[in-house]
């Protein structure tokens, strides 16, 4: 399991400065559909009138100062929060631990900012919870060894799949040659019945295949955007396909648009799938590698001529998606297993960063910037910055925006949390 530690400082560059609730007769006051007062109370007994109408009002209403036509004076608004103190801050759960809270200080002026230290810190790349695994064989005569490897001692993986991550989905295909019957059939969806994986690997089987180019580009595609394969929401999602030739390039399936090697990156990355190809080569080929021609039979074929496409198929797919590639020799099967491991194990996983509701009012920035690729066993130190923008005087009471940190599928929620801005100047567009 990743360990993520987290020092936090909270460092405010801007004083507190006690500011008068502005405003005419109405000084209404809402946070989170609580409704406070509307008068702003100047005559004799302003405070005490104010207190009595809190009391009305129920919990989470104040006595605050407000001003009306040049008077000060005391209204009822809505109870300031008061600012936790970093040790009081509460910590996610989990293999993100970082501050669930970033609370500014009340009376905030545009400019004021916090500061964060998180320090990430990736042991085994195991930081997912949740974990979609799809194993993608090449089922054509040239496997039988790699396929036969794998109904062996499919179960180490599977071990050592749960033992890192935990709650672990598999799934299993095969592809052969696009003019096979099927080209790419899904075994079975994802799932976490393990006997049902099991029945899927035990059916794989080394038959047909026709020229050297394969169904590759189909069958990727049809695991990245076919709804049946079952990728769940919020889990780290890994490809695993092996073969020992490329797919056609480009391929022209019916009703689809012709596939290259830079369309199923990005229908891969759509939805974040990780790459890892293990490449059976004899020591005078490329293997998955090879340069390859575009599709011409009744089921694929491209219009127009034939197109030859350059090597590295499989390496501008796992490298397109943060994945790797291992090369094996084609008399190496027994080490097929092993390798899937050690490239999994070894995978990068990307920080990255969303927000909700912050445009124009916070802006967040971190050091060093986001989206952030971390190596197995390396550990960054990443400051989070908050700061308030001009466009928080539209809410003089306060707001919460949220910040969502993902960690290849693992996602954490954080919130940007304000009770008053200060420094806002009237008949700018604010109030």
């Amino acid at each position: 399991m990743a360990k993520l530690a987290v020092i936090f400082a909270f460092l405010f560059s801007t004083a507190l400065v006690a500011q008068a609730a502005s405003g005419a007769n109405s000084v209404g006051h809402v946070d989170r559909q609580l409704t406070c007062s509307t008068i702003c109370f100047t005559l004799r007994g302003a405070e005490e009138r104010a207190e009595i109408d809190c009391r009305r009002r129920g919990p989470g209403c104040a006595v605050i100062p407000c001003e009306r036509s040049g008077r000060t004076g005391f209204t009822c608004g809505v109870a300031p929060t008061p600012t936790p103190s970093p040790s009081q801050i509460p910590i996610s759960e989990g293999p993100i631990m970082v501050p669930t809270i970033l609370q500014f200080p009340p009376e905030i002026e545009i400019g004021g900012t916090i500061n964060v230290t998180i320090e990430v810190t990736v042991d085994d790349l195991s930081s997912s919870t949740m974990e979609d695994f799809y194993l993608l064989s090449d089922a054509t005569g040239s496997m039988a060894e790699e396929i036969t490897e794998v109904q062996e001692n499919f179960d180490m993986l599977v071990d050592a799949r749960r033992n890192a991550s935990g709650d672990v989905a598999f799934g299993v295909g095969f592809y052969r040659d696009e003019e096979d019957i099927p080209p790419f059939e899904n075994l079975q969806s994802l799932t976490t019945n393990l006997g049902l994986v099991d029945t899927a690997i035990a059916s794989l089987n080394a038959v047909d295949g026709g020229d050297i180019p394969e169904a590759n580009l189909f069958a990727i595609s049809e695991v990245a955007t076919n709804p049946s394969i079952g990728w769940r929401d919020g889990s780290r999602k890994i490809l695993v396909y092996f073969g020992d030739a490329p797919g056609h390039e480009p391929t022209c399936p019916a009703d689809s648009v012709p596939l290259t090697r830079d369309v199923v990156v990005d229908q891969l990355n759509e939805i974040g799938i990780a790459v890892v190809a293990t490449n059976f080569a004899a020591s005078n080929t490329e293997g998955l590698n090879a340069a390859t021609t575009s599709a011409t039979g009744t089921n694929f074929g491209c219009p127009g001529p034939v197109v030859n496409s350059p090597s590295g198929q499989a390496d501008a797919i796992t490298s397109g998606t943060l994945g790797s590639i291992r090369r094996i020799a084609d008399s190496d099967a027994g080490s097929l297993i092993d390798q899937i491991l050690d490239a999994v194990t070894a995978l990068p996983q990307e920080l990255s960063v969303s927000t909700t509701d912050c445009d124009g009012r916070v802006a967040i920035t971190f050091r060093p910037d986001l989206p952030l690729l971390i190596a197995a066993g390396e550990t960054r130190s990443i400051v989070e910055e908050a700061t308030i923008l001009p466009g928080a005087c539209e809410f003089p009471d306060g707001f919460t925006c949220e910040i969502n940190l993902n960690l290849s599928g693992v996602g954490v929620r954080q919130t940007i949390a304000t009770t008053s801005i200060a420094g806002c100047v009237p008949g700018d567009g604010f109030p």
